[in-house]
């Protein structure tokens, strides 16, 4: 894609790499590298045993997710990330037998841990 400049054609610059580390350690920052040692919220499965564990914001983008709150990140395997975000709430409790809801209400326990975490309270672990 190309965008015109005067006479000439310049090429539009597909990442701003600068912006895109900024959004990144304001959207997850060292807490997304603890939240992934955890077990998934879900299904309890961990990464060491070939799943991957991904940091999920339980606020959509759409509800304003995304925008520096790193309160609502939860560790979900990434398929179940995955169907967190595109399945309807009946598809996903008949799959996983959780509300989409209690899945939500489970942030502020990670983020009580992640900040006795940061004062040195506990180890890593949960």
């Amino acid at each position: 894609m190309t965008a015109l400049l005067g006479s000439r054609r310049q090429p539009i610059r597909q990442v701003n790499r600068k912006r895109k580390k900024g959004l990144w350690e304001r959207n997850f920052g060292e807490k997304r590298h603890w939240i992934v040692t955890l077990n998934c919220e879900v299904t309890g499965v961990v990464e060491e045993d070939g799943h991957k564990i991904d940091a999920a914001h339980m606020k959509s983008r759409g509800m304003g997710g995304c925008g520096g709150d790193k309160t609502t990140l939860v560790p979900l395997e990434h398929g179940v990330h995955t169907d967190f975000d595109e399945m309807s709430e009946a598809k996903f409790k008949a799959e996983y037998r959780r509300t989409k809801q209690s899945v939500r209400d489970a942030a502020p326990k990670y983020e009580e841990r992640w900040q006795r975490v940061q004062a040195g309270e506990v180890h890593l672990g949960f």
